[in-house]
């Protein structure tokens, strides 16, 4: 595993943890702002990945759309201010993991 897959699997990680950053109560306009944030995010890393070749740019790939969905799942649930939501938001985790390993 080289720098850039260590790298790529610590934001991930980071991102599994930090959930303190969306609000538990927000408005529709700070949803769409941090949903329209999320795909630009995505966005970024999709060019990023461009400057790779075969495998390595298949796992970039992994880990942008698997940290675009753990996010997207944290803002659906923490928008809907569901009391009972890390089983969704580790599924979609658990997924984005499994992705990247295959």
């Amino acid at each position: 595993m080289n720098k850039q897959h260590i790298s790529a699997f610590l934001a991930i990680s980071s991102l599994a943890f930090g959930s303190g950053a969306i609000a538990q109560n927000m408005s529709e306009s700070e949803y769409k702002a941090a949903r329209k944030s999320i795909v630009n995010e995505y966005n970024s890393d999709q060019l990023k990945c461009g400057s790779f070749t075969d495998n390595d740019k298949n796992i970039c790939i992994a880990v942008a759309k698997g940290k675009k969905k753990v996010a997207k799942t944290k803002l659906e649930e923490h928008y809907k201010n569901v009391d009972n939501f890390d089983y969704k938001i580790s599924a979609a985790r658990v997924k984005s993991d499994y992705a990247v390993a295959v």
